[in-house]
């Protein structure tokens, strides 16, 4: 059971890394786009469809990472007032409503995805592209990240530390 474990952390690491990397193969792109355009060429017109797509993609591929890592935002004013025990709890219940709503979130996107197989769609814009491509991603990234607040519910340590608002200080 450990190994899956570690292997599906290196797995959620690797797709974290895989979104960060979007996000500079991105930056170039846009860079190159601009420099393109400032020399009176018309750069090439795939950049703002690949753009768009990575924007989807790389916040659903880094999202369980942020998410394990517990990166994610957190208002802790209100936690903070609250007793110890308190606070435990309802960090407990924030996370079991995060992972159902997660859950909902990928059905509801599987079944977007299937639709759009199904029916054969295309998103045609400067490149004609599967339309399932742009929603593989939903159920996918929302099944992970349900997986991951299903284990902050499951481990023993509170989320925010009275007055710190880190995990784990």
């Amino acid at each position: 059971m450990r190994s899956i474990r570690r292997a599906y952390d290196r797995f959620i690491t690797l797709l974290a890394m895989l979104g960060g990397s979007l996000v500079l193969v991105m930056a170039a792109l846009i860079v190159y786009a601009v420099a393109v355009r400032a020399l009176g060429a018309q750069p090439p017109q795939w950049i703002n469809t690949f753009s768009e797509y990575a924007l989807l993609y790389m916040t659903l591929l880094a999202a369980p990472w942020l998410v394990r890592e517990r990166s994610n935002v957190v208002v802790d004013t209100l936690t903070n007032a609250l007793p110890e025990n308190a606070r435990y709890r309802l960090e407990r219940l924030v996370f079991a409503v995060c992972a159902a709503l997660s859950v909902i979130l990928a059905i509801y996107g599987a079944a977007l995805t299937a639709g759009s197989w199904n029916a054969g769609d295309y998103d045609i814009r400067s490149v004609a592209v599967p339309g399932w491509v742009f929603h593989v991603i939903i159920p996918v990234g929302f099944a992970l990240v349900a997986i991951e607040f299903t284990r902050q519910v499951s481990e023993r340590r509170a989320f925010v530390s009275s007055g710190t608002g880190r995990a784990g200080l």
